[in-house]
């Protein structure tokens, strides 16, 4: 993390200086001085001034750069022999926070332990556990994979679940498709709300597995 991208951060949110130490429990001189680049930084200082970007909706994509949550629509692809793992990449950057959950809805939840992403879904579920993620599922009727406690899981007709795998989390909705090694996430919060409460109604639907 470099001086450069703190404050364009800081410019993204019409932050000074002042505003970013207060927020992140910080002195002022510690922010400034880790923007001008002197002297040595500590560790727990840089991590309390990212998590509280992060908190404000900023985001440090993989690639490099800075940007605000908020300002992002659109539709990302990702394909290739480890396109789970990179969507595994994607989920740990839009959610930072403890206690927020996500939702999935999957025709075939055995998809996500064969051989070829068993360790993708590994490190998956240590993280999940890790951040306190808690995890939704709506399954067809006759699902015999559980991954998780059964108290997350809904059961409801073969044809209600669809056919495409969708994971929605932060203010993204992603459509997996297994046979073509491809994921295709929407961005922002408007095209991710509506499939959020499409989620909760089908889940007030689902029944319970015994």
């Amino acid at each position: 993390m470099t001086p450069a991208l703190i404050r364009a951060a800081r410019g993204l949110l019409n932050w000074q200086q002042q505003d970013l130490a207060t927020a992140a429990g910080l002195s002022l001189s510690a922010v400034n001085k880790f923007e001008r680049g002197f002297g040595k930084t500590r560790v727990v200082t840089l991590q309390a001034i990212i998590l509280t970007l992060k908190e404000a909706g900023i985001e440090f994509p993989p690639g490099g750069g800075v940007r605000h949550s908020d300002e992002i629509t659109g539709v990302q692809r990702i394909a290739g022999s480890d396109f789970v793992q990179k969507l595994d990449e994607e989920i740990y950057a839009a959610i930072t926070k403890p206690g927020q959950e996500i939702y999935s809805c999957s025709a075939d939840a055995s998809q996500w332990f064969v051989p070829s992403v068993k360790k993708a879904a590994e490190r998956y579920y240590k993280w999940r556990e890790r951040i306190r993620v808690k995890q939704l599922y709506l399954v067809p009727d006759g699902n015999t994979v559980f991954e998780s406690p059964k108290t997350n899981y809904r059961l409801l007709p073969s044809q209600l679940t669809g056919k495409i795998a969708l994971l929605i989390y932060a203010d993204r909705v992603a459509q997996v498709m297994w046979r073509k090694k491809q994921i295709l996430i929407l961005r922002g919060k408007e095209m991710a709300e509506p499939f959020r409460e499409q989620f909760k109604f089908l889940w007030r639907l689902g029944k319970k597995p015994e």
